[in-house]
């Protein structure tokens, strides 16, 4: 007895079916950077300020697309957090990460990854009238 493989009894292959199935998604290529506190979370807060300025000057020069912090299961703050770069190359995000304060003070160490954007969704609701923005 002989099985048919996929090709030979007409049925797409399993590259065929992986190609269809993901031919219209995103494969937007971005960089996660996981940062790893070296301290106890609380020990950020005095450069929190600094932090949070340097990541949104990054988003409004358009190579940071998200970040944020990495929680515990009860909601308190690890100290470590995630950002996505969109950036050129890794090491064009690595030498980003390597300006955040948090590293600057020896506080946070990182890793760099490329990591390809398939798919996903977010809905934005703009209320012109009274002029807010949602999403979800």
């Amino acid at each position: 007895m002989t099985h048919a493989t996929p090709a030979a009894s007409g049925a797409p292959t399993l590259q065929q079916q992986v190609a269809k199935l993901t031919s219209r998604m995103l494969r937007k290529k971005l960089f996660m950077v996981t940062y790893v506190s070296k301290v106890p979370a609380n020990q950020l807060a005095a450069l929190l300020p600094d932090h949070f300025e340097y990541m949104t000057t990054l988003a409004r020069q358009g190579v940071l697309f998200a970040a944020g912090p990495i929680m515990h299961e009860n909601g308190a703050p690890t100290g470590n957090g995630m950002a996505l770069f969109n950036t050129a190359s890794a090491a064009e995000a690595r030498s980003l990460a390597e300006k955040d304060p948090f590293y600057l003070h020896g506080l946070r160490d990182f890793d760099v990854k490329e990591w390809i954007f398939m798919e996903g969704s977010m809905t934005v609701t703009l209320n012109f009238a009274e002029c807010t923005l949602g999403m979800s």
